[in-house]
């Protein structure tokens, strides 16, 4: 496989080329800009009253659509008004914002860590999972989520949900103290396009270009961006004494997209970017101080109606990354992971008041070598692990809701194990 870490001014322009032919053929008919109010269509969270807001639905939880104070877990709904207004550039700054939720920019990676609960074990991000409109964006190699926090477009959301605690039982590896579910906006009943492009201090530069159009059954949204900085100096004395200085800079491009036909979704993100970083170890002698790191997630949907009262859910999901990093020797580590899950989930509610969500997941985990001038930094593998889980909850009158839910793994060493949860809500009356 030819890899992508090379050409890089080459590909970018092949990605903006590719951007520019889709707004064209998908947006036909005149160019509309986007209104900056969509009061037309959404409500905005701040005009509610505290019965609306307690009633917001929310899916991360339990991966069906329930009243936030009604989810098993500590969740929180960050709305798009509310980060359009805090004028977030991207989700790192979203997340420093929230209430106990931690960030840390660590000297391998830059704004690379999210941790809930005091939990930061690391310098890598493996204990949070990140998924797009309920679907997980990771990597089997070491669960990194490197450059989701600076170029994840935050155009192309509606709201962030996140769970402070545990979320394993249904989402697996990574969910270990928090998920964070980005959930994209509507498809727009016109056609809309618009560009936004903004500049600052260090060099900083930002250009965003978004488009949505609906016609039948076939609807769509999609953003591209390109963002980076000269940054700011970054001096300090290394773990050897040596005193040093370089710029914090970077520059990425991404894009997401989110396409409905009928039954079917697709979900798109893809991501490239270079930046400042010391390297595996904090030292100046280094031969490189940058990261590079590229994703693509890919998830097609399709939603199969049983009867009324249940209904089917089957998702493939791709998660393609390739990474470098700085080290002391002259080669640069590099770690490219090819991922493949096959999901199906079953949504039932079979008696009033009961509610079951059950699922099987079958996985497949690759990596495949770099390119000979990179250190291959893991040894080759290919790992098929799979997953069954099951959740249910039972509402007793209008008071009292119990949750119980499990889930059972099996690595591809052969081993298993049971994760188990438990959970009572308890609502004395409205407002409570």
């Amino acid at each position: 496989m030819k890899n992508m870490l090379t050409n890089s001014k080459k590909t970018n322009r092949y990605i903006l080329w590719i951007l520019f032919v889709f707004f064209s053929l998908f947006v036909p008919h005149g160019i509309l800009l986007a209104e900056p109010n969509e009061a037309e269509q959404y409500k905005n969270v701040y005009e509610m009253d505290i019965e609306e807001l307690m009633n917001v639905e929310i899916s991360v939880a339990s991966k069906k659509s329930e009243p936030q104070y009604e989810a098993p877990g500590v969740v929180v709904v960050v709305p798009r008004e509310e980060f359009e207004i805090y004028g977030d550039r991207n989700l790192h700054q979203l997340l420093q914002r929230q209430p106990s939720v931690y960030t840390r920019d660590g000297f391998p990676y830059s704004d690379n860590i999210t941790a809930f609960r005091g939990d930061m074990v690391s310098v890598y991000d493996i204990h949070t999972l990140i998924l797009f409109n309920g679907r997980p964006i990771r990597e089997s190699a070491q669960g990194l989520n490197v450059n989701m926090y600076k170029t994840f477009p935050l155009t192309s959301l509606e709201s962030v949900e996140l769970i402070r605690g545990p979320g394993s039982v249904l989402y697996g590896s990574n969910a270990f103290t928090g998920v964070i579910n980005l959930k994209s906006r509507a498809i727009p009943e016109r056609q809309e396009f618009s560009i936004h492009s903004m500049t600052g201090s260090y060099g900083y530069y930002d250009t965003i270009i978004s488009g949505g159009y609906r016609s039948g059954d076939f609807g769509f949204v999609a953003d591209a961006r390109t963002v980076g900085t000269q940054g700011y100096p970054y001096r300090m004395f290394d773990d050897n004494g040596v005193y040093g200085s370089d710029n914090q800079k970077y520059k990425s491009v991404s894009a997401t997209a989110h396409m409905e036909y009928r039954n079917f979704t697709v979900d798109i993100f893809g991501s490239d970017i270079d930046a400042f970083a010391l390297g595996v170890t904090p030292s100046w002698s280094n031969p490189h101080h940058d990261i590079r790191n590229k994703k693509l997630f890919v998830n097609v949907g399709h939603q199969v109606p049983v009867n009324e009262r249940m209904h089917l859910e089957l998702n493939v999901t791709y998660n393609l990354q390739e990474n470098l990093l700085s080290r002391p020797l002259p080669e640069r580590v590099g770690t490219n992971t090819s991922d493949v899950l096959g999901e199906v989930t079953i949504f039932a509610n079979p008696i009033d008041n009961l509610n079951i969500v059950g699922g099987y997941l079958q996985e497949y985990r690759r990596n495949y070598d770099t390119d000979n001038k990179y250190y291959q930094s893991i040894p080759s593998y290919n790992y098929e692990p799979e997953t069954l889980y099951a959740q249910g909850d039972y509402k007793i009158g209008k008071s009292v809701k119990l949750i119980a839910g499990t889930q059972w793994n099996k690595s591809p060493l052969g081993d298993s194990d049971l994760t188990s949860r438990y959970g009572i809500i308890i609502t004395p009356n409205e407002i409570w």
